[in-house]
């Protein structure tokens, strides 16, 4: 799976022009913090079966991944970063909309993928759950260059 979170492509769709140097941004927003729970269990068992053990552990986590980002974008949110078996995702304050209003659909958001995702069977033997938590305020994103690309 790929994915390109908004943040990156608007600010390409504004300047395309290669970032040379880091630089950083600060706007308030509400972020969700997301970990998987069982994810470590399951890659070690699923190691021990190799390349199909490797095919099924990215077919499972494409999947939890896949549902968890519907649910982000079907709030307002985008996937600001994936870290292993985590992710954050923001929800930046609009022109019309507050803080509040955009840290309740992060806080709505969460509950909905809890909900979706609750002992959510990964295969014959593992079931994941998921930790989250939800904050908000000023958020610093901070881009960094690397061989003529940005990371967020």
């Amino acid at each position: 799976m790929s994915y390109v979170p908004a943040l990156i492509a608007q600010r390409l769709a504004n300047n395309p022009a290669p970032t040379v140097t880091p630089f950083s941004e600060r706007f308030p927003a509400a972020v969700l913090f997301a970990d998987i729970s069982g994810f470590t269990a399951l890659t070690e068992r699923l190691a021990q079966k190799g390349p199909v053990g490797a095919e099924t552990l990215t077919r499972s986590l494409n999947a939890y991944f896949g549902q968890m980002i519907d649910l982000i974008t079907a709030y307002g949110g985008d996937v600001a970063k994936f870290a292993g078996d985590g992710l954050t995702a923001v929800w930046p304050v609009e022109n019309e909309v507050g803080l509040p209003a955009v840290t309740l659909r992060a806080a709505a958001c969460a509950l909905a993928i809890q909900a979706a995702l609750r002992d959510y069977q990964a295969d014959d033997e593992a079931r994941l759950t998921l930790r989250m938590g939800v904050s908000a305020g000023e958020v610093a994103l901070i881009h960094i260059t690397k061989s003529g690309g940005i990371w967020p």
